[in-house]
């Protein structure tokens, strides 16, 4: 008869049955003490996007806002996402961009929008805005816009923040977090999501 005890004098079927929840516990304990990502990732972010994007200024959530509830007329606002993203959730009064959209095409279809506004670019993180509003900048346009401003924090910022977004005209929770990596960022990852719902 083969016991198969080892030096404890443990059964080694039951050490298994003691050791194995064990070490389960301790990696849902260290999942648990893993700071989750957020603000401060945003931060990060945010410092890399002012590296690589110099010559675009930024605008803080709260400066949006402000420009939004006052006189609309001086304020267009573009949402740099895929049109799956924006069917999630935008901020309302948001007009759709391609991110891939070259700074000529984007004069073409919106530039006698923005003569004489303050145009603002958002995406989930900043980087597609920085990049669209860097493009606009570089094109002189005849009718220029009297300022370009890339939203600091993106979409993201503005969600971890509770702030209002719109799913067509109704209001909603939801976000489309860009997929796993950056939807990270999240502080509320219950409220992301692929598609409008």
């Amino acid at each position: 008869m083969n016991h198969n005890r080892n030096h404890s004098g443990i059964h080694t079927g039951e050490s298994a049955r003691f050791v194995f929840p064990f070490i389960l516990s301790l990696c849902l304990m260290g999942l648990v003490l893993v700071p989750l990502p957020g603000k401060a990732d945003l931060v990060k972010e945010q410092q890399t996007i002012r590296k690589q994007y110099p010559g675009v200024t930024h605008i803080s959530a709260d400066q949006l806002q402000d420009a939004l509830v006052g006189d609309e007329a001086e304020t267009v606002l573009f949402d740099v996402r895929e049109r799956a993203e924006y069917a999630v959730s935008h901020i309302e009064g948001a007009i759709q961009v391609d991110p891939d959209m070259s700074g000529e095409e984007f004069l073409a279809r919106y530039g006698d929008r923005i003569g004489n506004r303050k145009v603002v670019f958002y995406c989930s993180v900043g980087y597609r805005s920085s990049h669209m509003a860097e493009l606009l900048r570089n094109q002189s346009p005849a009718d220029p816009p009297t300022d370009v401003l890339n939203l600091r924090h993106g979409l993201f910022g503005w969600h971890n923040e509770k702030r209002n977004l719109v799913r067509g005209d109704s209001p909603t929770d939801l976000i489309h977090p860009y997929n796993f990596w950056w939807g990270r960022l999240l502080e509320r990852r219950n409220l992301t999501s692929y598609r409008p719902r």
